[in-house]
């Protein structure tokens, strides 16, 4: 991974990882001991079909991050489902023409 990617990545699970801080509410770090692999779930606060709901999305992080997005898939397993959505595949793919272009942030 290139130490920009590495860098970034550190600096941001930090964060999330931070008693203090932490990540913002309705949302969990489930796993991140591979850099380059996160599992968060997600409680879906608010009005929403989905209120109440928790979801565990995958990120995939390359080594052109933070220039390139991360593959992002919801969690398909017997704990966690994917969202009924028309634009959500049932193996928790999203339809990548939703998600639009990314524009890195250095």
């Amino acid at each position: 991974m290139s130490s920009i990617a590495t860098k970034r990545l550190n600096k941001e699970i930090k964060e999330l990882l931070d008693p203090e801080k932490g990540p913002p509410v309705g949302i969990k770090v489930l796993n991140a001991d591979d850099l380059k692999i996160w599992t968060l779930s997600i409680e879906v606060l608010g009005e929403s079909v989905y209120q109440g709901e928790v979801f565990a999305l995958r990120f995939t992080f390359t080594d052109r991050y933070p220039m390139e997005s991360p593959e992002v898939v919801f969690m398909v397993n017997e704990e966690y489902q994917a969202p009924i959505h028309p634009h959500v595949y049932s193996n928790g793919h999203i339809c990548a023409s939703i998600l639009g272009k990314h524009v890195g942030v250095m």
